[in-house]
């Protein structure tokens, strides 16, 4: 492509240069004609939102978006006011605070320079008020019960002692008693059989221990009875039928005569798959006849 060829101011011909152009990417010129079409479009919107009293040929009550725009610049010129009203009132209450801070804050350092502060009086009625005689009566009934109190403690001790005293008067009378009666019975217990015949000795141990045994024999027959009749509640041992049955005599087929049917008959298990087919080799002849 050659480059073409243009006019400059000092009369000469010069060479222009011409851009490559780029797919996808816009020229020069077309940007600053997209730019002129965007002012010429804002200026048309601008004069038909804002139009001028001498050019606008059209009443404003016809023109419904320019009402809402009218009434929307109310709204904000009428909220700008309000805040600002807001505004001026928070800062003259912020100034009317400030002092009233400082001052409270001079009491306060005034209080404490003077001391504690006083107690607000309480009105109290003449029914609840605690005089000087009733707290001295309360007083004289407090030291009655304290001196209640010791009588009682120490009549309690006066039982101890007096108790502890019959107690061991007491014991040395049962010591008393019992000591001539140890003594007797230490005396007793020394006793000697040397001049005692041996054999009536051995005799009376003889007789002894057979009682002895019987009377053991007695008692164990009765605990053995006690122990039969705790088990048998109802008492019915040996008095039923099962107690005296034999259980050793033939039952069912045997108490058949096997000798009564016929001798096909006499067989073990007759007319079953496991009868026997012998009776006995009494019965069979076993002779052989081939034997040398």
């Amino acid at each position: 492509m050659r480059p073409s060829r243009c006019v400059t101011n000092s009369g000469k011909i010069g060479q222009t240069k011409v851009k490559r152009y780029w797919p996808g990417k816009a020229l020069e010129w077309a940007d600053d004609a997209d730019e002129d079409i965007d002012l010429r479009t804002a200026r048309i919107s601008l004069d038909r939102a804002f139009p001028k009293d001498d050019d606008s040929d059209i009443p404003l009550k016809d023109d419904r978006r320019l009402r809402r725009l009218s009434q929307t610049r109310e709204n904000k010129e009428e909220l700008r006011a309000y805040h600002r009203r807001i505004r001026q009132a928070e800062i003259v209450s912020t100034e009317e605070e400030e002092p009233l801070e400082n001052e409270e804050s001079e009491e306060e350092s005034e209080d404490e320079q003077m001391g504690a502060a006083m107690v607000k009086p309480v009105f109290i009625p003449k029914s609840q008020r605690d005089t000087i005689a009733e707290l001295e009566r309360l007083e004289e009934l407090e030291e009655e019960e304290r001196q209640l109190e010791e009588l009682v403690k120490k009549r309690l001790e006066a039982c101890k002692i007096e108790t502890r005293h019959v107690v061991v008067e007491e014991i040395e009378k049962e010591e008393h008693v019992e000591k001539p009666l140890n003594e007797e019975a230490n005396i007793e217990d020394v006793d000697t059989d040397d001049e005692l015949n041996e054999a009536e000795e051995y005799e009376s141990w003889e007789n002894r221990e057979i009682g002895r045994i019987k009377r053991d024999g007695e008692e164990r027959d009765a605990r053995l009875k006690d122990k039969e009749s705790a088990d048998d509640t109802i008492q019915s041992a040996g008095k039923d039928d099962i107690y005296s049955r034999d259980f050793s005599e033939p039952t069912g087929e045997d108490k058949m005569d096997k000798s009564i049917p016929p001798k096909v008959m006499q067989v073990k298990h007759f007319g079953r798959s496991g009868r026997t087919k012998w009776t006995h080799l009494v019965n069979e002849d076993t002779t052989d006849w081939n034997a040398p």
